[in-house]
């Protein structure tokens, strides 16, 4: 018995042994006693080093970079193929600059050659670069073709590492043109104005009426130089009935200028106080204006209204400013196609005198222009209000163009010059001597960046 309990305690006490000096607890081939990860089948004496895992994965006691298996010097993450890039526009790819030794190394900036201008170099700082030993310098690349051709650059960088003074890459992409557009646009038509002078005829306004006639040629001039197609009206401030055998004139008169000087000329048997708001809003209302009543055809619903005073008095109406401005603004669907302007005594002009208030009220409200009646120059209050206007020497293109390849036509009639491109609108804007005829076709062709 005492052998067999001696055999019987020495067979144990011998397998603990042989246990501790050949098991392999991970089935790696290694025993424990010789491998440095014993629980991990992937680390053993002679495994493959990964190097970016930080571990010593073939029991060499070197972990990752450190290890002769994982340095292979300085180098570039590979060459960099750019997708085909529209002319113009810009592609980025990532380029990495592998420091794969032990020393720090110092980079200079890259430098691009064969087709440089293709290529532009970012990094996070400035050059020169410091790179720790393994680890990289990120880079982005980008690729702005002017050519609709290949582009192919070499790109090199020059490091202190005496083993590796210069490292070399090469990007390479196609430049392309882009899609064409058109965008096609009518001119606007011309501008339809009803014009109403609301004239002082009170005995002290013979030579303001004079100067007034002399505006005739001037006023028709802009009408036609600005396509505005319109209505001319002359009533007095003291009766709301249309001066003048030609009871409006308009592009078809014989002699518009020679109409408007003999309508404007409305003599000078007024009397009492004058009444320009009263007057003036009353010659537009439906009683004067319906078919077969004294003033019939002068007032368009389609028109934009344009009242104008000329007086050396306030205005004396019984209502207030804003009845008359109510009135008027409910004769059109936007009250912007209404504007009531005046040469009048302004406050503080240069007639010394102390204004006008109800008249200077209806102007602001309005956003009519006023003119002191003591000015030389009396044209600015018709050049100066923009409810005669129409924007036609721009047309906004619905998309952005590629410069350099804009070609615009008027009316079919071949590429014409006289535009500019205007990049922050995006817009083509005539020179005046080329803004295109009401109702004209203007056709703009580009291609698109793409981008």
């Amino acid at each position: 018995m005492r052998l067999l309990w001696i055999i019987g305690l020495a067979i144990p006490l011998v397998g603990c042994t042989q246990t501790d000096t050949r098991f392999d607890f991970d089935g790696d081939g290694w025993e424990d006693s010789s491998d440095c990860g014993p629980e991990d089948a992937s680390i053993y004496p002679g495994a493959d080093e990964d190097c970016l895992d930080d571990v010593d994965n073939d029991c060499d006691g070197l972990v990752d970079g450190y290890d002769d298996e994982c340095q292979s010097g300085i180098q570039f993450s590979g060459e960099l193929e750019f997708p085909d890039t529209v002319l113009g526009c810009e592609e980025i790819l990532d380029l990495t600059l592998i420091n794969d030794t032990d020393a720090t190394v110092v980079v200079l900036p890259l430098v691009l050659l064969n087709d440089p201008g293709a290529l532009v170099v970012t990094a996070s700082s400035e050059p020169p670069w410091s790179v720790e030993p393994f680890s990289g310098l990120d880079l982005q690349i980008s690729f702005i073709p002017s050519a609709a051709d290949h582009h192919a650059v070499t790109i090199q960088a020059y490091t202190d590492h005496e083993d590796y003074p210069i490292v070399v890459t090469y990007a390479q992409g196609w430049g392309v043109t882009a899609d064409s557009h058109a965008d096609e646009f009518v001119a606007p038509p011309e501008k339809p104005v009803d014009q109403l002078w609301v004239v002082d005829s009170s005995g002290s306004m013979y030579e303001e009426q004079e100067m007034l006639a002399s505006l005739g040629a001037a006023l028709i001039g802009f009408f036609d130089d600005n396509w505005v197609d319109y209505h001319i009206g002359v009533v007095t401030t003291f009766d709301e009935y249309l001066n003048g055998g030609e009871r409006f004139i308009d592009g078809n008169s014989g002699n518009p200028a020679g109409a408007y000087a003999t309508n404007v000329t409305v003599g000078t048997g007024g009397f009492g106080d004058e009444q320009p708001l009263l007057y003036g809003t009353a010659a537009l209302q439906p009683a004067m204006t319906n078919p077969g009543e004294y003033n019939e055809g002068f007032l368009r619903d389609e028109a934009a209204l344009a009242v104008i005073i000329m007086t050396d008095e306030d205005d004396h109406s019984p209502a207030d400013v804003q009845d008359y401005v109510d009135q008027l603004w409910a004769l059109k669907d936007d009250p912007a196609d209404v504007s009531i302007s005046a040469i009048y005594p302004t406050a503080n002009g240069c007639d010394g005198g102390l204004g006008a208030p109800r008249i200077a009220e209806a102007i602001a409200v309005t956003g009519g222009v006023d003119i002191a009646i003591c000015d030389a120059d009396w044209t600015p209050v018709y050049e100066d209000d923009p409810i005669y206007l129409t924007e036609r020497d721009r047309f906004e293109l619905s998309q952005l163009p590629y410069p350099g390849t804009i070609q615009v036509t008027v009316d079919q009639v071949g590429f014409v010059q006289g535009w500019t491109w205007v990049e922050a609108d995006n817009a083509i804007v005539f020179e005046e001597a080329y803004i295109p005829q009401p109702n004209a076709s203007v056709v703009v062709e580009y291609n698109l960046p793409g981008c």
